[in-house]
């Protein structure tokens, strides 16, 4: 009794794993979130980018885990992104906020020192018999008014005055980009008239600090010379007048 051969078996085909879009997103926003984490002012941006990007990086890396995604390596490559850029802004909002805090402390000590007046003159010697009698015959004045030298500033404009020099002995600014800085709610959040008296009482080489920005952008990349202009004048960027920026950027090597 013969038996038919049996057909070969053909092998099912393997389904191909969904690609990794969380991870891949992750990746993306870490990416930029880091970068802007370098960069001053515009850095308040990196937040949310760095806390998304962890989040979908530790998401996509769980999907792999499971089967459910494939590479693995880009999300765990986002977290990791993520995870520097969010310690950056840390590091960042901690340096400014100790800056503003040793400013507020060291003002109320300062103005005592300086309302502290030298004591009169004591007079040792009695008053003669001849001074007693002209004084009772002389007609009494009344005292002069005294009258207390009004602050220079209101109180409110000297904190803000101290948090922009601190500010500027950090990083560079622009005279916009230091008013949005010290009136900002994610900054100092001083009203903005306040912030404006306060930046535009002090007296800042605006084009220096141009140039000294347009130099920390160019130690961390690389940039045109029409680039690097307009990123020191877009309200994006430094915030720095057109001819500020064109000032700074002509002091550097990426318009010579």
């Amino acid at each position: 009794m013969s038996y038919a051969p049996m057909p070969p078996s053909v092998p099912m085909p393997v389904a191909n794993q969904p690609k990794n879009g969380l991870g891949t997103a992750g990746f993306v926003l870490g990416l930029i979130g880091l970068i802007f984490a370098f960069i001053p002012i515009i850095g308040i941006v990196a937040w949310p980018l760095t806390i998304l990007g962890l989040i979908f990086g530790i998401v996509g890396t769980l999907r792999a885990n499971r089967g459910q995604a494939s590479n693995k390596g880009l999300a765990i490559t986002a977290v990791v992104l993520s995870a520097i850029g969010l310690v950056i802004c840390v590091l960042w909002t901690a340096a400014f906020g100790k800056a503003v805090n040793d400013a507020a402390n060291g003002m109320p000590a300062a103005a005592l020192t300086s309302s502290v007046a030298a004591p009169d003159h004591v007079q040792t010697t009695g008053p003669s018999l001849n001074d007693a009698a002209a004084s009772a015959t002389a007609p009494v004045e009344p005292p002069a008014p005294t009258t207390s030298e009004a602050p220079k500033f209101p109180p409110q404009v000297e904190q803000a005055r101290a948090s922009a020099q601190n500010y500027l002995s950090f990083t560079a600014f622009s005279r916009n980009g230091l008013i949005r800085q010290l009136s900002s709610s994610a900054g100092d959040g001083f009203p903005k008239d306040v912030a404006t008296q306060a930046v535009d009482s002090l007296s800042v080489d605006w084009n220096a600090q141009a140039v000294k920005s347009a130099e920390n952008y160019l130690s961390f990349t690389s940039f045109s010379c029409s680039g690097l202009k307009q990123q020191l004048s877009s309200s994006a960027g430094d915030g720095f007048t057109k001819a500020q920026a064109a000032y700074g950027a002509g002091q550097t090597a990426a318009c010579k």
